[in-house]
């Protein structure tokens, strides 16, 4: 009865979390991020935490404290409330569509800031990434604190940056260590697999980078000149492809020199991991799995390092056509590294390959994010066991101890500087497709996952 309760309140709150279009990424919502933070620091102090608004490394950060006793052991619950943009900005074509139809053409059913039930899923941006995860902490701690059952010391730690890398997020918890100080760590920040739990032992770092290729100082006709002259978006594709040997492996000389090779136990364990090529297809929409050497998806996702293209851009691209040869040509690319990787040296090896591969006709110029380094978590900790037991007793199955493919930036900080043990608990289904478009939240999951939670905290 007690789970009903709380997803009723959970359903309510996630409702009015969800509205606020709390984009980090796009400074256009500065005022919307601006409210997300104040409303949770108003949630946070209704229900009796000591809160505190901290401006001054970036978006605002929402820290709220409650003591149940000072002899209790104190818990850090962290998340953030930022989110990605539901559909990427108005191209010059697309300049007179209105907001409705760019959501619908990013594939949204809904209004992405509107919390919709659908199929037995709660749909919106936020949803799982990470407003429902953080927000199932947050309403489970209050109903815990009602009844007078809160067996722990809990403080929130709420940023607005995680979607943007968090660059100074180091620095104030360098700045306010005792503010923050505490026992164990706790986050909520990623997917179950397979249908099974997850307690995660390690995330990928990362790097993100921006490439502009320049070939001329304008466009130029692709009847009188076409054939004879660079073309920008040619020679970044080009560039781009020296990248890649094969589907997987990186070209780049010394890249994996620092790579560990998966060890005979980890391989071990991602085998034991339940598995279906035709679940996978179906979760992400693909029609074939790459992998290195025919290692398993999660030693491929977990343990290898990775290049992705995330975005390209060149020449014309709105309505009708423009015959023109471009002159410039930009590329987003997103670097995974792994554990022993170590960001700064990964960014070199990448510069060096750019200038090495760069023709003498061309110009570049790179835009190179601050990066993020790998890590390992111990999975032994007191509340780390605890969290097994109610995983396995509340999902009837088997956890799963995974290293996760995608990074949360602040797990390396809070290991460096607060150096207390740290629980990464993922809550979200794995078709949840975070960051694209119907972002979901299985509710049966929810109700599930709001039973691990109450039975850690109480």
């Amino acid at each position: 009865m007690i789970i009903e309760e709380i997803y009723q309140s959970y359903l309510n709150f996630l409702k009015e979390f969800t509205a606020f279009k709390s984009i980090s990424t796009d400074p256009a919502f500065a005022t919307d991020i601006a409210n997300t933070a104040r409303w949770l620091q108003d949630q946070l102090a209704a229900n009796g935490f000591k809160t505190e608004f901290i401006t001054g490394y970036d978006n605002p950060l929402v820290v709220g404290s409650y003591i149940v006793d000072p002899k209790l052991k104190t818990i850090l619950i962290y998340g953030h409330y930022d989110v990605q943009p539901p559909y990427a900005k108005a191209s010059e074509g697309q300049a007179r569509m209105i907001e409705e139809d760019l959501w619908k053409a990013e594939g949204w059913e809904n209004d992405p800031f509107v919390l919709t039930e659908k199929n037995g899923r709660l749909v919106a941006r936020g949803a799982v990434d990470n407003k429902g995860q953080i927000a199932l902490h947050l309403t489970t701690v209050f109903e815990l604190i009602k009844q007078k059952k809160l067996n722990y010391n809990i403080k929130f730690l709420i940023e607005g940056n995680e979607e943007t890398g968090s660059p100074n997020l180091r620095h104030f918890i360098e700045d306010h260590a005792d503010l923050l100080s505490c026992d164990s760590v706790l986050i909520s920040d990623g997917e179950i697999a397979s249908g099974h739990p997850v307690i995660e032992v390690g995330f990928r770092g990362v790097i993100n980078t921006a490439i502009t290729l320049t070939t001329s100082d304008r466009d130029l006709h692709s009847g009188l000149y076409g054939g004879s002259v660079p073309n920008a978006a040619r020679e970044l594709m080009k560039l781009i492809e020296k990248l890649y040997q094969g589907t997987t492996t990186i070209a780049i000389d010394d890249f994996y020199d620092d790579v560990i090779a998966p060890t005979k136990e980890e391989l071990k364990n991602h085998a034991s991991f339940p598995f279906s090529i035709e679940h996978h297809h179906r979760v992400t929409g693909t029609k074939k799995l790459f992998s290195e050497n025919s290692l398993d998806f999660y030693t491929q996702t977990g343990l290898r390092p990775s290049i992705e293209i995330t975005g390209f851009e060149s020449g014309y691209n709105g309505v009708g056509f423009k015959n023109a040869v471009p002159h410039t040509a930009s590329a987003k690319l997103n670097i995974r590294i792994v554990p022993n990787q170590d960001p700064k040296k990964t960014v070199k090896q990448f510069e060096a390959f750019v200038k090495n591969n760069t023709p003498s006709y061309a110009t570049v110029t790179l835009q190179l994010g601050q990066g993020c380094k790998p890590i390992r978590i111990n999975p032994k900790s007191e509340l780390a066991t605890k969290a097994a037991k109610l995983l396995t007793q509340e999902f009837n199955k088997k956890v799963l101890y995974k290293y996760c493919a995608a990074t949360i930036p602040i797990v390396i900080d809070f290991k460096e500087i607060l150096g207390v043990s740290q629980v990464l608990l993922p809550f979200g289904n794995e078709d949840c497709n975070m960051h694209g478009a119907n972002e979901n939240f299985e509710i049966d999951l929810i109700k599930k996952d709001i039973g691990v939670a109450w039975g850690l905290l109480s």
